[in-house]
C-alpha cells in the first residue's frame, strides 16, 4: 500500500480514442476500493477548452481539441485551487451532445484525497506556459496502444455516436448523420490523432 496524504493528483494523457477515460474510470475504482477511506475523483480537461464562440472569435474553431483550443491558465488555476482548496472547487463542464461549454454548469471537486485529471493535453508542454498541469501531478500515465486499434476505436466510437444522435435531436452529432465509416479518415491528425 502506498501512503497518501494531502492531495495526491494523477494525471492520464494519451491520443484520442486510446482508452484515457476508461483507464481512468478504472483507476478510480480501484482506488476506491484500495483506499476505502479516501476520496477519489476524477474530472477530464474537455470542460477546459475554450467555448466555441470564442474558437470562432480566434479564427481556430477548426483546430478545436489541440493545444491552443485549451485555456490552459483555467486548468492550471484550477488544479491550484485543488491543491491548496478545503472545499468545492467548481470545473467547467463540457457536454459532447451539443460539442460545447454548458453555461453555468460544473464539475464539483470536493476535496479529494486524490483526484484523476484525464486528457489528451496533460502531459504536454506548451512553449509559453511557465507552469505546466503536469507539475501539479503526483503521478502520471501515458495510454498508448497499436495505431491499428487505435484507428478501430476511434471509428467504433464515431459509429456510436452517429447511432446515438439519432435519438436525441440536440446531439450535434445529427449535424454529421450523413457521414459514412469513411469519413472521419478525411480528418487524420485532428485533436492528436494520428493514427487514422
Amino acid at each position: 500500500m502506498i501512503c497518501i496524504s494531502g492531495r495526491f493528483i494523477i494525471g492520464i494523457a494519451g491520443s484520442v480514442a486510446v482508452g484515457k477515460s476508461t483507464t481512468a474510470r478504472l483507476l478510480q475504482l480501484l482506488l476506491s476500493r484500495a483506499y476505502p477511506d479516501k476520496k477519489v475523483q476524477q474530472i477530464t480537461t474537455d470542460g477546459f477548452l475554450y467555448p466555441n464562440a470564442e474558437l470562432e472569435k480566434r479564427g481556430i474553431m477548426d483546430r478545436k481539441g489541440f493545444p491552443e483550443s485549451y485555456d490552459m491558465n483555467k486548468l492550471i488555476q484550477f488544479l491550484n485551487a485543488v491543491k491548496d482548496a478545503n472545499g468545492v472547487v467548481k470545473a467547467p463542464r463540457y457536454s459532447h451532445q451539443v460539442y460545447d461549454i454548458v453555461p453555468d454548469e460544473y464539475d464539483l471537486i470536493d476535496s479529494p484525497d486524490i483526484l484523476i485529471v484525464e486528457g489528451i493535453n496533460v502531459l504536454q508542454l506548451p512553449s509559453n506556459q511557465l507552469i505546466y498541469a503536469s507539475d501539479y501531478f503526483d503521478f502520471s500515465i501515458y495510454v498508448d496502444a497499436d495505431p491499428e486499434l487505435i484507428e478501430q476505436w476511434y471509428l467504433e466510437r464515431f459509429g456510436l455516436l452517429l447511432d446515438t444522435a439519432f435519438t436525441d435531436p440536440t446531439n450535434i452529432t445529427i449535424l454529421t448523420r450523413q457521414a459514412t465509416a469513411e469519413q472521419p479518415l478525411k480528418w487524420r491528425g485532428r485533436s492528436g490523432v494520428t493514427s487514422i
